[in-house]
């Protein structure tokens, strides 16, 4: 078993090796001294390896944790791997909904579309967008918009009386969104 004084010590050599800590858990020391935390196991049949991190942004305490993690997920007959790209991919997806909420959205059609505005007419949409759909609708992922959370802040106009309101509500949330469907943001058949 490795100690944290032993990792601080190894140097580059004139070929990478491997430094063994247990159970498959092995540092990596690359030609350029770089220190690669990496698991070798077994998932059906076949030997497989993924990467834990880099020393000393990963400890030694930290690559024994995700180890033990690892080697959990085996116990389960899952793929550390394969939980590894999945966990990664949704993180991925999760980021670009959060880069593409309604509000981003809306801030980049409008950027777009002021050349051909009135400085007048770019002030009422935004007073629109600021007051009444950004405080509903602003922090909402794009492609997880439906029609009903678009006609909530209209029918709240509405409900109030003001139907020319209500109207432009439903017209800039539109636009937008057939902006964003043309921009390929919204998958067609997401709304």
């Amino acid at each position: 078993m490795l100690k944290d004084k032993d990792i601080q010590i190894l140097q580059a050599g004139e070929r990478q090796y491997r430094v063994s800590d247990s159970d498959g858990l092995y540092l990596q020391v690359s030609v350029t001294g770089r220190k690669l935390w990496r698991l070798k196991y077994r998932f059906a049949g076949k030997q497989k390896m993924i990467a834990l991190g880099t020393y000393p942004a990963t400890s030694l305490k930290d690559a024994r944790e995700k180890h033990y993690q690892a080697k959990k997920l085996l116990e389960q007959g899952l793929d550390p791997g394969e939980k590894k790209k999945i966990d990664k991919a949704a993180a991925v997806k999760a980021s670009r909904e959060a880069s593409n909420t309604f509000k981003v959205v809306a801030r980049q059609w409008l950027e777009k579309r002021k050349s051909d505005l009135t400085k007048k007419y770019i002030a009422k949409i935004t007073r629109c967008l600021d007051t009444d759909l950004y405080p509903t609708i602003g922090s909402t992922p794009i492609t997880l918009l439906t029609p009903k959370d678009i006609l909530l802040p209209a029918e709240a106009a509405q409900s109030k009386g003001q139907l020319v309101k209500a109207h432009k509500i439903v017209q800039i949330a539109g636009q937008v969104l057939e902006d964003s469907f043309i921009r390929g943001d919204i998958p067609i058949g997401s709304l």
